[in-house]
């Protein structure tokens, strides 16, 4: 899979959580714990993956795929969030 394919898929997980959720803008302490909720969920996957002998290996290694985009998505919506806020306080994100 190329950048670009994952690139799509984050882009994808992004527009399901706003769908889901919509715009959201928490502060950082809170961007934190979402994201670390979802490293959670890519753990669990993984250690499934890794030593579960339910259900099909293959399934388990696309889950943990799965994850890692969300896990990637949270962190975009996070900068989005910050970049939003920065706006309105007039500052340009470097």
């Amino acid at each position: 899979m190329t950048t670009i394919q994952i690139a799509s898929d984050i882009n994808g997980e992004r527009r399901r959580q706003d769908e889901k959720w919509g715009e959201q803008n928490h502060p950082p302490a809170i961007w934190i714990a979402v994201i670390t909720e979802e490293i959670g969920e890519a753990a669990e996957a993984v250690l499934q993956w890794e030593f579960s002998d339910e259900g099909d290996h293959d399934e388990r290694l696309i889950r943990f795929r799965e994850e890692l985009v969300r896990v990637a998505a949270v962190a975009i919506a996070a900068l989005e969030s910050i970049d939003r806020q920065n706006a309105v306080r007039g500052t340009v994100p470097s």
